[in-house]
């Protein structure tokens, strides 16, 4: 019963501190001045001096189940995530790109729901505060 009443106590402080540091960042409008005078700790914010640089080393690779696709590649700094788009490729080579997905991660992305037998392509670009990098060069699979 002592756990439980903790636990819920806890719950109600943690809310009501959310309810609270929303209400400065209202007050505040974004200024720093009143934000620092609260007294309250600020989380640091993603800052970047430029626009990210595009994915490197995308390697594309069968899921551990039929209909999956596994995508890796190499972090970039200052991204604060990644686009990844996906589409089917053509007996002509043409790419029809119909999917989009956002991720902040580099490593271990399944895609699933592919259709066996189809060629896939993927590319990806980074974001963040500062803007889009350009699209890395397409890597195409066909799922099993």
């Amino acid at each position: 019963m002592e756990i439980s009443q903790k636990n819920e106590s806890r719950d109600a402080l943690l809310n009501a501190l959310r309810t609270l540091a929303h209400y400065v960042n209202e007050v505040a409008n974004g200024q720093l001045s009143l934000l620092l005078s609260t007294g309250m700790v600020l989380a640091s914010q993603p800052s970047s001096t430029q626009t990210p640089t595009m994915v490197e080393k995308v390697q594309l690779r069968d899921g551990r189940l039929s209909g999956q696709l596994r995508l890796d590649f190499t972090p970039v700094k200052a991204a604060w995530e990644y686009e990844v788009e996906i589409g089917t490729m053509a007996s002509t080579g043409e790419i029809t790109w119909n999917k989009v997905i956002l991720t902040t991660s580099s490593r271990g992305n399944v895609l699933s729901e592919m259709e066996p037998g189809v060629r896939y392509c993927v590319r990806i670009r980074t974001r963040n505060g500062k803007g889009t990098g350009d699209w890395c060069e397409p890597v195409s699979l066909i799922a099993r």
